[in-house]
């Protein structure tokens, strides 16, 4: 199913573009008349984007917020014919991946990946668990209106969300090392000359170093071949699994939105492969695969390194993510799949940005 460079074998990535299709067709119902009549207006500050989603998403009722959706950035003139409520959900998203936002921070030190923040209430005092029930709904909008969000929540995260059981095999994805000295504990011989105790070291929110028991009693329990596997259940659980209270409320408000079939249309992939964006790529206006620009353009995108490809995504597209089944699946603002590019004839013309 994974592998090093995107995390999704080309094998599964066919298996998943079935199951989608599937799943788009029987369980997203298509929006009726009174719907795209009728749509939800929601105004947006920029610069004050987060408060602003929490306070309309959240005083909305779950039928309300799946009718058709329309973007209003105060000050700002367009209609959004989706690709504003797209730059929303991109533009959502980098406030609340930030670690010192509060919600989420990294699972690891060195990882990109974040888990639930189990300092969070610090930060949000006592009003806390409405703001992961909001992140619930955010994610539940996101799959419902056919967008993406670019937070990276871990691999244990999603499996959360669907009550399944979190395997030492998983570790391997968050942190090989240690999933190398665990398997290596569980084949040891004599764990008891090792001198382990059911206790672990752990980094607080602060960055602070700190010893915490893994069960009552930890401190004085020794770790032995009869109960290596409750030692490495219970450090998985306490290292790496997400506070239970958060954790619930953003499968309430996720659940609120979506079933729990479809929880695996959330993220998009944003390893580009560029042989993909090439065979899903569509000339107008003129261009076709042997015109000059054409062929400029993608020699140009070729020697790009994959963060700058992102940004040159985001650009044309308002966000950084494609749809795990490649480009072949992006839509754009008309409905149309796949990426498309235009000749305009104005010498003096640039590029033009999203709405796409």
């Amino acid at each position: 199913m994974y592998n090093e460079k995107s995390g999704i074998t080309s094998e599964y990535k066919l298996s998943f573009k079935r199951k989608v299709s599937s799943i788009r067709s029987r369980l997203i119902p298509l929006l009726t008349v009174t719907d795209l009549l009728d749509p939800i207006d929601i105004k947006i500050s920029r610069n004050n984007i987060y408060l602003d989603a929490y306070s309309n998403i959240s005083r909305l009722s779950p039928n309300e917020l799946k009718k058709k959706i329309q973007i209003e950035y105060n000050n700002e003139i367009g209609i959004d014919d989706s690709g504003l409520l797209k730059d929303f959900f991109y533009q959502l998203s980098k406030v609340v991946r930030k670690p010192d936002f509060g919600l989420f921070v990294p699972i690891q030190e060195d990882s990109y990946m974040l888990k639930i923040n189990p300092d969070s209430k610090k930060k949000f005092q006592n009003n806390y668990l409405n703001h992961f029930k909001f992140i619930g709904r955010l994610i539940g909008l996101a799959i419902y209106h056919g967008h993406y969000l670019s937070i990276p929540f871990n691999i244990l995260f999603y499996k959360e969300l669907l009550n399944k059981n979190i395997t030492i095999d998983d570790i391997k994805h968050i942190d090989a090392s240690l999933y190398e000295s665990l398997k290596s504990l569980k084949t040891c011989r004599n764990i008891d000359a090792l001198d382990l105790t059911f206790e672990i070291d752990i980094k607080d929110s602060s960055g602070k170093n700190k010893t915490i028991e893994l069960m009552k009693n930890g401190k004085s329990t020794k770790v032995n071949n009869n109960n290596i596997n409750e030692y490495i259940d219970l450090l998985i659980k306490k290292k790496f699994l997400s506070s239970e209270e958060p954790l619930k409320k953003i499968k309430e408000g996720l659940y609120e939105i979506v079933p729990k079939t479809i929880l695996f249309l959330i993220n998009g992939i944003n390893e580009i492969d560029i042989n993909d964006w090439k065979n899903n790529t569509s000339y107008r206006g003129g261009y076709n695969n042997n015109s000059p620009t054409i062929k400029y353009f993608w020699q140009c995108v070729s020697e790009f390194n994959n963060k700058n490809r992102i940004k040159l995504l985001t650009f044309v597209t308002g966000n950084s993510q494609i749809p795990v089944t490649g480009f072949s699946d992006m839509i754009n603002c008309c409905g149309v799949k796949g990426f498309h590019i235009c000749k305009i004839d104005r010498e003096d013309g640039l590029p033009v940005s999203h709405t796409w």
